[in-house]
């Protein structure tokens, strides 16, 4: 069982890690700056052991934002970037999730080691430059919806499910879901944190109401992210700026329907991102659309 903890200054989880060596004995931080996520910066690096490349983020410590989660097999709740990591490694780790190799505590700063898929574009970057078929987009989007499934089944939202969260690296055409900085259970996704009364997920419609009668859960946390699904399968489409937004307005679906796509594209993309959290597909039956069959 996964409980999250609140940060608190007296809490045991601040304590520095106990490592036999420091990160700046074991890395080498290059000055090029690979992006920003939620409160951190990535930096390109080296392991010195054997030079392997590799992505270093740093996010400072917050005792007013940060969660801790308590992970199997750890004594303390652990930062939850660090904790949501190490729960999609468990039991084995997925090939379209940028897997984290190590990962400190300073002072002020937690610093995570990431694999870095070089070289790599920003799904953002990368539609910006192709303008993908409905056939190209197909393997992408298979390799998306298996990133989402392994995520919901280690009891994981990504929260943040962009395309500037995506990576694809140009050669092997392998996509990979980077920056879980709002990540969070999804066992109690959508739960209001009663420092900060609105809840953590954006979704938009009626409210969700678990079975249980709960308005939080595993059930909203799958619309959350088949509603993700959605977008960047329109995305892959569209390739447009002007469609990268949170949410798609009734004109923006007028526009949508402008693009050509396929009657079996467009009838994935209202049950995902236009259908109201609970009528929306679940993952397994995002993936068994008729779309998916076609190619």
């Amino acid at each position: 069982m996964y409980c999250i903890f609140p940060l608190s200054p007296n809490s045991a989880s601040i304590r520095a890690r106990k490592r036999p060596k420091p990160f700046s004995a074991l890395y080498e931080l290059r000055r090029l700056c690979l992006g920003r996520g939620h409160g951190g910066i990535v930096y390109e690096g080296t392991r010195k052991s054997d030079g392997l490349k590799v992505a270093i983020k740093f996010f400072r410590k917050s005792l007013e934002r940060q969660r801790f989660i308590h992970v199997p097999g750890h004594n303390e709740p652990l930062v939850s970037q660090v904790a949501v990591n190490l729960m999609l490694q468990k039991p084995d780790r997925c090939p379209n999730i940028v897997a984290l190799l190590d990962w400190f505590e300073e002072d002020n700063i937690y610093i995570l080691v990431l694999e870095y898929p070089y070289p790599c574009l920003s799904m953002k970057d990368f539609l910006e430059i192709e303008h993908l078929s409905e056939d190209q987009a197909r393997p992408l989007m298979r390799q998306a919806v298996n990133a989402a499934q392994h995520c919901i089944d280690h009891n994981i939202c990504h929260g943040s499910l962009e395309i500037r969260n995506m990576l694809i690296n140009v050669q092997t055409m392998t996509l990979m879901f980077i920056d879980f900085g709002r990540a969070d259970l999804a066992s109690t996704w959508g739960k209001p944190d009663p420092k900060h009364p609105d809840p953590r997920s954006g979704i938009p419609g009626p409210t969700w109401v678990e079975p249980g009668g709960e308005s939080w859960g595993r059930g909203h946390a799958v619309a959350d992210t088949v509603c993700c699904l959605g977008k960047l399968l329109l995305h892959t489409r569209s390739g447009r700026r002007t469609l990268y937004q949170c949410y798609f307005t009734t004109e923006d679906r007028a526009e949508i329907e402008e693009l050509g796509l396929t009657e079996e594209c467009l009838d994935l993309i209202n049950r995902s991102v236009f259908a109201p959290p609970p009528d929306r597909p679940t993952i397994e039956e995002f993936l068994d659309h008729e779309w998916f069959k076609q190619g």
